[in-house]
């Protein structure tokens, strides 16, 4: 009697389920500022306070004669300026879970891809990371401004803000990868509403929705129709490190130094038009070599420009 193998479904019990060799990780490496900078040797570990003196203005007394005057009076002496730039430190912690029989069941490569502890240490220190590379750059100033919002409801578990980010503002590099994110909302220094989560994200679109991190304990229309709102992850505000933005953007004091009283102690700030050529960062480069830069500068750009 012949016998037709007409479908798959005839053949129930005969397929097996194949899987792929390894976890492919698709979050993009962001650890780029923690190479170049070289690690604290123990000596200059912060005890309290990491103290850097700096000289901020040059000697002024100087006396100018012409070559009949004689013994020309000499100028009242005007001292340079020092100050000691005080920097404090800042904490981060990450706190992760791995129940019991997850990690038992993924303790060997015959039950898992990896093991289960291997995994999330991994993750850990590559979660961490990429926090500490936002923070060495937007440290201070907060992850993104918000252009546009419009609320699906108010308090509901399914209610939602979208919220359109400023062109300026928008990194895909730090929004890559920060669904579930716990975020807070800023008007200035005052904080609207308590801790939200990040949900969907449109990366081309500048687009992101939040939500309550507890349901029905917020109600997300009160971040709605507001422009202007400076988004940091939760817990951040005021506590983080300051990051290169807020150095260089700074003019008031800062580590214990006025930059409105001394200009050395303020970044260059320059405001470049149009697209971004070798000949703008040159032009803008020779800014700081007029304060004093003397050597070799690292340029870090978003991969766009």
């Amino acid at each position: 009697m012949a016998s037709t193998y007409a479908t798959p479904s005839t053949l129930t019990g005969l397929f097996k389920e194949v899987y792929g060799d390894e976890v492919n990780n698709l979050i993009p490496d962001a650890s780029k500022l923690q190479k170049m900078i070289p690690f604290v040797s123990r000596d200059k570990e912060l005890g309290n306070i990491y103290h850097q003196p700096v000289i901020l203005t040059q000697e002024h007394g100087i006396a100018y004669a012409d070559y009949q005057d004689g013994a020309f009076a000499l100028s009242d002496h005007i001292s340079m300026n020092m100050a000691d730039a005080q920097i404090r430190g800042s904490q981060m912690c990450l706190r992760s879970a791995l129940s019991y029989d997850a990690a038992a069941r993924a303790s060997n490569s015959k039950k898992a891809f990896v093991k289960g502890t291997e995994l999330l240490i991994e993750n850990m220190i590559q979660s961490i990371s990429k926090r500490l590379e936002i923070a060495l750059i937007y440290g201070g100033v907060g992850i993104a401004t918000v252009d546009t919002s419009a609320a699906s409801g108010t308090t509901g578990a399914d209610d939602y803000v979208t919220a359109t980010c400023s062109a300026a503002s928008w990194a895909l590099g730090i929004f890559a990868g920060l669904e579930n994110a716990r975020v807070n909302v800023y008007t200035g220094s005052s904080k609207v509403g308590t801790n939200y989560k990040v949900d969907t994200i449109d990366l081309e679109a500048r687009t992101f929705k939040l939500k309550p991190a507890v349901a029905s304990t917020d109600n997300v229309a009160t971040i709605a129709s507001k422009t202007g709102h400076t988004i940091y992850f939760a817990g951040a505000y005021g506590k983080e490190m300051k990051g290169l933005d807020a150095i260089i953007t700074n003019t008031g004091s800062l580590f214990n130094i006025d930059a409105s009283v001394y200009s050395l102690w303020k970044g260059n700030s320059v405001t470049v038009s149009g697209q971004l050529t070798m000949g703008k960062v040159l032009s803008s480069v020779s800014k700081a070599v007029l304060r004093g830069l003397d050597e070799k500068a690292v340029c870090l750009l978003n991969p766009i420009s």
